[in-house]
């Protein structure tokens, strides 16, 4: 009996021999199938059997048709079936080879194999290699939510060109965490393993000593992970045989509102939230998260437009305007001139004489060495605030620097006609 893969029935299999364990191919990793092609007359346009050679590609990456895609990513090891793939979801209205446009295609796939271990680092360099145990409901944990999951931590001396799976070193710790992802909560190479793993899924993360994402920081009064486990890892050392065990069960995700669609007054309340949030961790001095909050105020409003227009300029010189002017003061704490630029040009655009945005893109200027447009924005901010005590004295301060230039260029070019 065949049963449908998506919803619209474009894509239907029927097993013909059942597979073997709980276990399919995750998205990304290698797979071995032998296949036969076969139009729905019956015609065979391919067949890897017919050259006794074994096809392999890369699952979920656009490698082949999505029909494979989607079917292959549903089967389990040594399972046999039939995939029946509408043209939408074959070659569409092209023709290729033998095969006529608009065809429906039918194949017999048999699942060989598919590489256990996955490399997920940024570098594609194996400091990160994900083994999957047990897959899960197909979710996986997402920026903003709260997550919670079961965990082990190991030290492992691993010998890459050995046939041996590796040695347990130590027991580092073992417990359940719940966190917000993207908060900074845990270190970054454990977020990566959490949000790689499905939910009611678990899977093994090996990661070697020495990848930055291991890191533990100075500052760890931020950090949810117990001090066990914050100890094991410093004591990984430096020794490129020693990598980081850790196995993942995510028990729990808890979607963030973020995710949703909600109404425009919990919308509202949310933009509020994360400006008192990014307001939090300015004050921690966690810039990356204050950013990342304002953004998120910024983007909310813009779809806060469906309330009257008297609540759409409350809401962006309360909630927009703000975010703007304190994305700027975090840019000039980076010393990311033009960022700060940028917003304080956006927060003008609501509020054209406001005196810190004209501020800060004045300070902004002065570290771009761009004195007379600092001046001028200094200008505006005394006539706009004459009592502003900060302005007039950055102003007095810039046009000594500009008086100061001068009469370097003024002396320079006299020595040059002498």
């Amino acid at each position: 009996m065949a049963i449908n893969l998506i919803e619209d029935g474009g894509i239907t299999k029927e097993i013909i021999k059942q597979g073997e364990g709980e276990l399919s191919p995750p998205n990304g990793c290698q797979v071995t199938v032998h296949y036969t092609g076969t139009l729905t007359n019956g015609t065979k346009f391919d067949s890897s059997k017919d050259r006794n050679e074994p096809f392999q590609f890369k699952l979920g990456v656009g490698q082949v048709i999505k029909g494979w895609d989607v079917g292959v990513a549903s089967m389990k090891r040594n399972e046999v079936c039939i995939l029946t793939i509408k043209p939408e979801y074959g070659y569409g209205s092209r023709a290729t080879g033998s095969i006529p446009a608009n065809s429906t295609l039918v194949f017999e796939v048999e699942l060989i194999d598919w590489e256990d271990e996955q490399d997920i680092s940024d570098k594609r360099n194996k400091s990160i290699v994900q083994k999957t145990f047990k897959s899960g409901n197909g979710s996986k944990p997402q920026e903003g939510d709260t997550v919670k999951v079961s965990y082990q931590a190991r030290s492992i001396i691993f010998y890459p060109n050995s046939s041996k799976e590796g040695e347990v070193e130590t027991e580092i710790d073992a417990g359940e965490i719940e966190f917000v992802v993207g908060d900074e909560h845990v270190l970054e190479a454990f977020e990566i393993a959490v949000t790689n793993t499905e939910q009611q899924g678990q899977s093994r993360f090996r990661i070697k000593v020495g990848d930055e994402k291991l890191q533990v920081p100075n500052d760890t009064q931020y950090l949810k992970h117990s001090a066990k486990f914050l100890e094991g890892v410093k004591n990984l050392g430096t020794d490129k045989k020693r990598v980081l065990e850790l196995v993942i069960d995510v028990l729990d995700i808890q979607e963030s509102l973020m995710r949703k669609n909600v109404d425009l007054n919990t919308a509202l309340e949310m933009a509020k939230t994360a400006k008192e949030e990014g307001n939090k961790f300015f004050g921690q001095s966690r810039f990356k998260l204050a950013k990342k909050r304002y953004n998120q105020v910024i983007e909310m409003c813009e779809e806060l437009g469906e309330f009257g227009e008297e609540k759409v300029e409350h809401i962006k010189n309360n909630l927009q305007l703000p975010s703007y002017l304190n994305l700027a003061a975090v840019a000039l704490k980076e010393k990311a001139w033009g960022n700060a630029i940028e917003n304080c040009n956006s927060a003008l655009e609501i509020d054209s004489k406001n005196v810190k945005a004209l501020y800060r893109r004045a300070q902004a200027h002065q570290g771009q060495k761009e004195l007379e447009k600092a001046r001028d924005d200094l200008t505006r901010a005394v006539m706009a605030e004459p009592t502003n005590t900060a302005s007039q004295t950055l102003l007095a301060k810039i046009k000594t620097e500009i008086a100061t230039a001068k009469e370097k260029e003024k002396k320079m070019y006299s020595r040059m006609f002498q």
